[in-house]
């Protein structure tokens, strides 16, 4: 097998292709949080107390929202839909949780909801901030609960994306049965998924509170803690996805080789790019100078006279994104003419610039072409 054949059968391995398409994904996701007040307030956001504070506090019928039951009546509803989605008859009764009791990090369970006769839960473990599970965790929590005389309603998972589950390696049960009784209640809410058949905290939670929240306060609050757990998804996800690879990657040797190899060539592209638009351009105008810009790999410099004037136009080549090409009219020359503003714009330091995504060297190669045609 040949050089090339290695690299087409590294590229179209479907592993490595699924994870350029959700990387790719990711990359389109990710956004900036903006004007956020736990962003600007601290670091805070990225333990995991800090979300079980907020989320506790949101569910609490008794905090100062004023909103009674609001809050965590819209919390049980998420979770029968995605109970329902099981295709199981079971649901849990809201009526039950009328003026629940909420409390934080009971038997060390981040939340855990009851009702005030005690005899019905939910527990809540949080791993927002993508904590690993600990030893026999959630058949504990399970455990500890019932020995309080709980029935246990649902065991809430809520990891930051879809990708992190329950480690169930560790489980250890005294009683047969046990397992399957936690799996049942056993339910997966990541914070936030860009799908909307992926039922989320952000989207079928937070949303609609913020669409029938009566307290602007609370309004306020919601919207940015949205925000700040759709920027922190892609984030994890991106971490995720990328030691994936890396793990994929050096699994096997032959794949590790085909990368380190095409990462080189990669490295070495932009430089081809740089070095086919001379020759090409060489071609059509002869008298053209090739320049190396000092200090900045992959450019080039095209020199050209025009009525007796030395002009220069300078392009960066490189792999960013979609762009591949990027040129420069360093100055304000006399022979820049309407045609040539229309398609190039000005740049605060005063040059012209037009981008071209990587491909289109022929449309690079037609535009330095009409410059110099247009002014000879």
């Amino acid at each position: 097998m040949n050089q090339e054949e290695q690299f087409r059968e590294f590229l179209s391995d479907r592993t490595i292709t699924s994870l350029c398409e959700q990387f790719d994904k990711i990359q389109k996701e990710t956004l900036e949080v903006g004007f956020n007040v736990f962003t600007l307030t601290s670091d805070l956001y990225y333990r995991e107390n800090f979300h079980s504070d907020i989320i506790a506090a949101f569910l609490n019928p008794k905090a100062k929202h004023n909103e009674g039951n609001r809050y965590l009546d819209a919390f049980i509803d998420m979770l029968n839909q995605k109970i329902r989605k099981t295709n199981t008859d079971r649901a849990i009764r809201k009526d039950y949780y009328v003026n629940a009791l909420i409390e934080r990090e009971k038997h060390n369970i981040d939340i855990l909801i009851s009702t005030r006769d005690k005899r019905h839960c939910i527990i809540i473990e949080n791993k927002i901030n993508n904590a690993p599970d600990m030893q026999n965790q959630i058949p504990r929590y399970y455990e500890g609960a019932c020995k309080d005389g709980y029935n246990v309603d649902a065991i809430v998972y809520l990891p930051l994306n879809i990708k992190k589950s329950v480690d169930k390696k560790s489980w250890n049960f005294k009683e047969a049965g046990e397992k399957q009784k936690i799996d049942d209640l056993l339910i997966n809410i990541p914070a936030y998924d860009s799908s909307p058949k992926e039922i989320n905290l952000v989207m079928n939670w937070i949303e609609p509170l913020i669409s029938s929240t009566k307290n602007i306060d609370c309004l306020s609050i919601l919207k940015q803690y949205a925000e700040l757990l759709k920027s922190l998804t892609p984030d994890m996800v991106k971490s995720s996805t990328m030691n994936e690879l890396y793990e994929y990657i050096i699994r096997d040797a032959k794949i590790t080789e085909q990368a380190k190899r095409f990462i080189s060539m990669m490295k070495n592209l932009p430089e081809t790019l740089a070095e086919n638009l001379y020759r090409r351009l060489k071609g059509i105008q002869p008298n053209l100078r090739f320049v190396n810009w000092p200090n900045y790999p992959n450019s080039c410099v095209f020199e050209f006279n025009i009525n007796g004037v030395n002009s220069q136009i300078y392009i960066f080549t490189y792999l960013d994104s979609d762009i591949a090409y990027e040129v420069f009219i360093r100055e304000k020359y006399e022979w820049v003419n309407d045609k040539i503003l229309r398609s190039f714009k000005w740049q605060d330091n005063g040059s012209l610039k037009r981008s071209f995504a990587f491909g289109q060297e022929q449309d690079v190669i037609a535009a330095i072409s009409s410059i110099i045609e247009v002014n000879q």
